[in-house]
């Protein structure tokens, strides 16, 4: 048997506590989603940008090939 883990606690305490105005660390808290959430843009425009890069650099290797 496998027991379910009840997460709601957790994450009702969590909601409370980013949305709490009067709480000390709910700006800490929405500028470490924030910055997280651009780091991983950041390696997203990365991986398209190198992607993008080889496909040109391998069409102009066939072409002069």
């Amino acid at each position: 048997m496998t027991r379910k883990i009840n997460l709601f606690p957790f994450t009702r305490y969590w909601q409370d506590s980013i949305t709490k105005v009067n709480n000390p660390l709910t700006p800490f808290v929405k500028e470490e989603i924030k910055s997280s959430v651009l780091f991983v843009q950041g390696w997203g425009i990365t991986i398209n940008l190198t992607n993008k890069l080889l496909s040109y650099f391998l069409t102009a290797m066939l072409h002069y090939v």
